[in-house]
């Protein structure tokens, strides 16, 4: 039983993590997004390459 409780504080802090950095993600992807929405030239620069 202790080891079954220590292997879930293990995984616990990495599912935080894992969640945080899928967050960030999301959010900067969608921040991304925004600035190609707001500068044209950009998104069709990058479209072009």
């Amino acid at each position: 039983m202790f080891a079954q409780w220590n292997r879930r504080m293990w995984i616990f802090p990495l599912d935080l993590i894992f969640m945080g950095i899928s967050y960030f993600l999301a959010h900067w992807i969608r921040f991304e997004s925004f600035i190609f929405l707001a500068s044209p030239e950009r998104f069709f620069i990058s479209l072009a390459i």
